[in-house]
């Protein structure tokens, strides 16, 4: 399923520039499948690089600098205002850093 979704985001991205924003879900930190979501996270941020595609994930981030959590909204899936900060400075930095050459 991962590969058919990188699959997926390389038609739209073709022949454009583009950066992938990955969304971490809450289950990275909360709830009994916590390894399962580390691994298919981690999974899926691979398969979109190694496919030559720019990826911005906040995950490390939101780990670095505190309870995780405290960048959604209580009981709801959504970032508050804190994650998109954190989300928009992450972008933004990679921004700054040329892209790869295309791949053939």
């Amino acid at each position: 399923m991962l590969a058919s979704c990188r699959d997926e985001v390389l038609q739209i991205a073709r022949d454009r520039e583009v950066i992938v924003l990955l969304i971490p879900t809450r289950g990275l930190w909360r709830g009994s499948n916590q390894d399962t979501e580390r691994r298919v996270h981690a999974h899926f941020s691979g398969l979109l690089r190694d496919a030559g595609l720019r990826v911005v994930d906040p995950a490390p981030r939101f780990e670095r600098e505190g309870p995780p959590l405290q960048y959604y909204f209580k009981g709801d899936p959504h970032w508050n205002a804190s994650g998109h900060r954190v989300a928009a400075e992450e972008i933004a930095a990679e921004l700054k850093i040329p892209p790869a050459p295309k791949r053939p």
